[in-house]
């Protein structure tokens, strides 16, 4: 299985910027993901 790049407390930290009012394009740039990678 393929191992994680970020813990389990960095995706959730990412999901409450999100909810704060952050467009996942804003945070695909800051995190260096792509916006596909964010959604899924």
């Amino acid at each position: 299985m393929k191992r994680s790049r970020f813990c389990e407390e960095h995706i959730i930290c990412i999901v409450r910027e999100h909810h704060a009012g952050l467009g996942a394009q804003e945070l695909s740039r800051k995190y260096g993901t792509s916006d596909t990678t964010f959604y899924k």
